[in-house]
């Protein structure tokens, strides 16, 4: 797993926390239907981009579970086009999530916490399915052995990854 992902990580837990310091404040791009396009610029000067949403529906419904997000993010120089998925829940490491867009399968990896990644050999492939869908839906299970389903809405998705991509200049 490289630099981004664990970043990803560090991003999700920070803003989850609402513990963003005044250098690092996220510049909002703008709301693209389903989806939330920020910018930032690390002390460090390097420029992070991502984009986020939330599911459309999750199943089962009844669950306790934290806030399950979806998140696309550049960071230039390093590692661009990286997917990520938030579950909410302690994921059952044996298990892979599986994202389907589009009649394609995606599996993720995840070393059973809470986020899952889209592997980086298939990160430009899913970018194309997901610009060219109009769900998202991704299936996991979680440590408890609860099998979850949550679809996003992809509507905004291409003018969002442009955005961020613009942003980053990737």
């Amino acid at each position: 797993m490289n630099n981004l992902r664990f970043w990803l990580l560090s991003l999700i837990a920070v803003l989850a926390s609402g513990s963003v310091a005044a250098a690092q404040k996220p510049e909002k791009l703008g709301d693209f239907t389903a989806w939330q396009a920020f910018r930032m610029v690390e002390p460090s000067g390097q420029v992070v981009c991502w984009m986020l949403t939330d599911p459309q529906s999750s199943q089962p419904g009844n669950l306790r579970r934290g806030d399950p997000w979806l998140l696309v993010a550049h960071r230039p120089g390093q590692e661009t086009r990286v997917i990520s998925f938030e579950s909410g829940f302690p994921m059952d490491a044996s298990k892979r999530p599986i994202a389907s867009v589009g009649g394609k399968n995606f599996a993720m990896f995840s070393k059973g916490g809470e986020t899952a990644w889209s592997h980086p050999e298939d990160d430009a492939a899913m970018i194309t399915a997901l610009k060219r869908g109009l769900s998202l839906t991704i299936e996991s299970r979680s440590a408890r052995g609860n099998d979850i389903r949550d679809q996003f809405s992809l509507r905004g998705f291409t003018k969002a990854y442009d955005k961020i991509s613009q942003a980053c200049n990737v």
